[in-house]
């Protein structure tokens, strides 16, 4: 009697197990997202680490889905992404998650997702107007495979410092241009490192310009530093403009017979002296 009792027992831990299984949530599925060197290409701290926001969107192939942020309380520079339930991998994520577009295409009555691509390569979408609360670098492209749910994304693209000195006015907005194209739609190479990241080509919508608009623009009492997100490239001119909350203007040729290399997850430095001469802006 007692092998049977213990029997019916075990039958009935059984069922109660089929039956948790069946009620578990199959609606949702959660990544884990980090980088390949000292935190998430999201936005820049302080420290000089890439820190995740809970404001960030990761769009996530295949499905074509879009994943909510969560910053790890205890290191922010890793994150859980939720969102709709999508399947077995392999994936590919990006991030901001319009960097990667799609096209809505109808098949034997069925509207199908398709996102752009060239040549096998994916088509990517850069922003013309970057936005930073303070200057710091935000929304910065990154790219993740896996065929896990652990994601390690990698910077697609490289970004430049612009050192403003102490006591310089407050800037609201700086414009770039360059002598290649840095906004609008690239193609994704892959470098010798193995590593993804988007090439300057000329696309018939691609723009020579690109715009950082500062949310929150204060003047500081030390020198202070505004990232803009650039393209991998060679570079031999790039021109910026810098607007002040005073509606004046004043712009900085950086130019140099030796070109102008931006490396694939590094930034490069621009110094301005204290001789930019801002005047008012006659647009206004």
């Amino acid at each position: 009697m007692k092998k049977i009792n213990m029997l019916f027992t075990a039958l009935a831990t059984m069922a109660l197990g089929f039956v948790s299984c069946q009620k578990e949530d199959t609606s949702i599925m959660t990544f884990t997202a980090h980088t390949e060197v000292n935190g998430t290409k999201t936005t820049l701290n302080n420290e000089g680490f890439f820190e995740w926001q809970n404001t960030d969107v990761v769009r996530i192939l295949p499905g074509i889905e879009d994943f909510t942020i969560t910053p790890r309380s205890s290191d922010p520079t890793w994150a859980d992404l939720t969102g709709p339930f999508i399947g077995d991998g392999p994936y590919t994520a990006f991030y901001p998650a319009d960097l990667i577009r799609y096209i809505e295409w109808e098949a034997d009555g069925t509207t199908i997702l398709v996102v752009n691509m060239v040549n096998d390569e994916y088509i990517v979408e850069i922003a013309d107007t970057q936005h930073s609360p303070d200057g710091r670098l935000s929304g910065s492209p990154m790219m993740a495979t896996s065929s896990t749910t652990n994601l390690q994304f990698t910077n697609l693209g490289s970004a430049i410092r612009v050192s403003m000195p102490a006591g310089a006015p407050a800037i609201s907005r700086i414009d770039v241009q360059a002598d290649h194209p840095i906004s609008g739609p690239f193609t994704l190479t892959t470098g010798a490192d193995g590593k993804k990241y988007f090439q300057i080509v000329e696309f018939y919508e691609a723009s020579n310009t690109c715009t950082l608009v500062i949310d929150n623009p204060q003047s500081y009492s030390t020198e202070h530093y505004y990232y803009i997100s650039m393209p991998v490239g060679t570079y031999h001119n790039i021109t910026l403009r810098f607007h002040s909350t005073d509606n004046s203007v004043a712009t900085k040729s950086i130019s140099s017979n030796s070109p102008i290399n931006l490396h694939r997850s590094q930034f490069t430095t621009f110094r301005i002296g204290n001789d930019l001469e801002f005047t008012p802006d006659e647009d206004f």
